[in-house]
């Protein structure tokens, strides 16, 4: 997944976050809509957290790993999960909300990643070539 992929995936869910929210505040119900927002901005956060832990952790050969972002980032993928167990624990807004707030990054993400063309400077492989 390339460097663009992630970061609209971010910025049209963000956007999506917004119109979907002013949709279920309307349709809904304030505190639906909220819960909704709460939970689609933990996934871009999630998500951001993830992608800088995997970009910390897995390293090119012969690369040394900085130990410190390794922990750093770990730490902020459990902090993560820390406010999503307490939002699940407390109930402070619907359990439909959350769960459409966390379907929407994976809708965006899929529609992004089926959206956007690979750059490849290389000439493509016929088919048979590869084989």
């Amino acid at each position: 997944m390339n460097e663009a992929i992630l970061q609209k995936t971010r910025m049209w869910t963000l956007a999506a976050t917004v119109v979907v929210g002013l949709g279920c505040g309307f349709l809904i119900s304030w505190r639906f809509a909220l819960g909704f927002a709460v939970s689609s901005i933990w996934a871009v956060a999630g998500f951001w957290v993830l992608e800088r832990l995997l970009r910390a952790v897995v390293v090119p050969p012969g690369t040394a790993r900085h130990t410190f972002r390794c922990v750093a980032w770990t730490a902020a993928k459990l902090a993560l999960y820390g406010v999503a167990a307490w939002g699940l624990l407390t109930h402070p807004f619907p359990a439909m909300s959350y769960a459409l707030g966390l379907t929407l990054l994976l809708l965006v993400l899929v529609a992004v990643g089926v959206t956007t063309r690979p750059r490849n400077d290389n000439q493509p492989a016929r088919r048979g070539d590869n084989a």
